[in-house]
């Protein structure tokens, strides 16, 4: 029969080994996402960012990212991007659509007339959000200049939950701040993985 104090050590082995065996496991879901190759390029527009909306929830949440991924790109990233008035003025002469995804062929074309190296579209493909929490699913590409040719295409979810809210008070952050916060977020990811 065993003493209380092997059972003890016993059970403190065997949360051990389960405590590594769950972290081992985290480890390995959390995959390395892959750089990002954009030899070549220097020059950037961003394209309005589209969304289709199943009813107004705030102001457009396409905005508020297109905005973000501006705002994070210009400053730590290596590229030079092309000023907004311009891209605004070029895609409105040429009647895009904000509630569709720009095609490649399309984003190629604008880049050419924009004389950038290459555009980036992105496209919310969902807008979850609840009193205190918002997910979007982001539908992002950097498409070669001209040739339309796709240097990088990924879905990216981010999820922003208000953490500051008063219950009591009923005082909650704006869904535009949780948005803002989900965009910086998924482009501050992106500039990490750029080369």
């Amino acid at each position: 029969m065993k003493s209380a104090f092997e059972k003890k050590r016993i059970m403190i082995g065997v949360i051990g080994i389960l405590t590594a065996v769950i972290a081992a496991a985290g480890a390995e879901a959390k995959e390395k996402k892959p750089k990002i190759a954009l030899e070549g390029v220097s020059t950037l527009a961003i394209l309005p960012f589209t969304y289709r909306p199943v009813s107004e929830v705030i102001s457009s949440p396409a905005e508020i990212s297109t905005a973000e991924f501006e705002e994070i790109l210009s400053k730590k990233s290596k590229l030079t991007l092309t000023g907004r008035e311009a891209v605004k003025k070029l895609v409105s002469s040429e009647n895009i659509n904000a509630i569709r995804p720009i095609d490649v062929k399309q984003a190629g074309d604008l880049g050419e007339k924009l004389k950038v190296d290459a555009v980036m579209t992105g496209h919310l493909k969902s807008f979850v959000q609840t009193i205190d929490e918002v997910t979007i699913l982001y539908e992002l590409a950097i498409v070669q200049s001209g040739s339309g040719e796709v240097l990088f295409s990924e879905e990216i979810e981010e999820y922003q939950k208000d953490y500051t809210r008063d219950m009591k008070r009923n005082i909650f952050a704006s869904p535009e701040i949780l948005t803002e916060r989900a965009a910086r977020a998924v482009a501050k990811d992106l500039v990490k993985r750029m080369k």
